[in-house]
């Protein structure tokens, strides 16, 4: 499955604006409230040889992380799915057998 061509534009078509810094990750927030990280391990090179992240950047610059973080988010609720589907047939399969 892919992710919402239509919520990733609206998410990168503004400023972003940066939250807060913890555990190696620059967290940053778009207009629609929805955070994302930015390993600073995974900065070399963005934008040059020594990239500067600002307080408030457009979001278009960000989308390579934007697009990352929306798409590990919906593996996370596709295997969640997955997860509660086979329990869901665990489950009937169990009372069946009684």
């Amino acid at each position: 499955m892919k992710i919402d061509m239509k919520v990733l534009k609206s998410r990168v078509g503004d400023y972003i604006n940066f939250s807060f810094f913890r555990d190696g990750q620059l967290w940053y927030v778009c207009n629609d409230g929805w955070e994302f990280p930015i390993p600073v391990e995974d900065t070399n090179n963005a934008q040059g040889s020594a990239p500067t992240f600002s307080a408030q950047m457009k979001g278009i610059s960000l989308m390579r992380w934007v697009r990352k973080r929306m798409q590990y988010e919906l593996e996370l609720k596709l295997e969640a799915e997955s997860s509660a589907l086979a329990q869901s047939d665990d489950s009937q399969s169990s009372c069946s057998s009684l």
